[in-house]
């Protein structure tokens, strides 16, 4: 019996929604994976070659939904690198997102308000590492919320 693939079997290419990485990322919003070949993909690429096929050489996996950790195969198609900043345009246009708008955001708005109401205002009696552990970030992103370095509209 041949083997079907998990696009047949969870019939996706009717699914309209997103399915969004909730694993790890890279810098620039999309997931990454090591894969049982013992390489790290990026997981739009590993779910288009799971479900659709095989990706030539010197081409891209692009998102038609425009979302970075978007693994859903029905919005994943082939491209180069013109037609990647044609849709990167198309879906930003002059907008970049911030703050939990991002595709890759582990917080929410509230959660950098809490974060800097414990560390200013109730004088924190928690570590940042301990900050970072709780809210499963960085120590280095609790400074730079702490230190006002990002997510600079939001107060507490």
């Amino acid at each position: 019996m041949r083997k079907r693939k998990w696009l047949e079997l969870l019939n996706l290419p009717k699914m309209l929604d997103c399915l969004l990485w909730q694993g790890a990322r890279d810098s620039s919003g999309h997931g990454v994976v090591l894969y049982t070949d013992g390489k790290y993909w990026s997981t739009h690429r590993l779910s288009f070659r799971l479900n659709i096929g095989e990706i030539p050489k010197d081409t891209l996996v692009l998102h038609a939904c425009g979302k970075a950790n978007c693994i859903n195969p029905a919005h994943l198609y082939l491209g180069d690198h013109i037609q990647n900043n044609q849709d990167r345009q198309r879906h930003r246009g002059t907008y970049q997102a911030s703050g939990e708008a991002t595709s890759y955001s582990i917080l929410k708005e509230s959660d950098v308000k809490a974060i800097r109401l414990w560390w200013h205002q109730i004088g924190c009696v928690l570590t940042m590492k301990q900050l970072a552990d709780q809210f499963g970030v960085s120590k280095g992103c609790i400074s730079e919320i702490v230190y006002n370095k990002t997510w600079k509209g939001i107060n507490p």
